[in-house]
């Protein structure tokens, strides 16, 4: 059995923003933050927040590594692209 669902664009946006929304780009998050300790070569544990947030048309969620010169790394090492490529994102650059 198989059916069409046609939704406005506010509909799509309601669902991206809400429980469902939110659930992807959370688990997505935590995905890329379980992949780091094993990426990131550091003698002691690395420390990554994780939080969720709203966008403009959907629900979003942020990686951060916590530390005071991480921009600085992920710069020159790209340790979180590299996780989240490694959890099965496809990472591109900003331009």
């Amino acid at each position: 059995m198989s059916f069409k669902l046609d939704l406005s664009r506010a509909a799509m946006v309601g669902v991206l923003k809400g429980p469902l929304g939110q659930a992807a780009t959370s688990a997505a998050a935590d995905a890329i933050a379980g992949a780091l300790p094993g990426i990131v070569p550091h003698s002691g544990d690395v420390r990554v927040d994780t939080s969720s947030h709203d966008a403009k048309f959907s629900a979003a969620a942020s990686v951060t590594i916590i530390h005071p010169g991480a921009g600085a790394i992920e710069a020159k090492h790209g340790y979180l692209a590299k996780a989240g490529r490694s959890a099965g994102y496809k990472v591109k650059g900003r331009s």
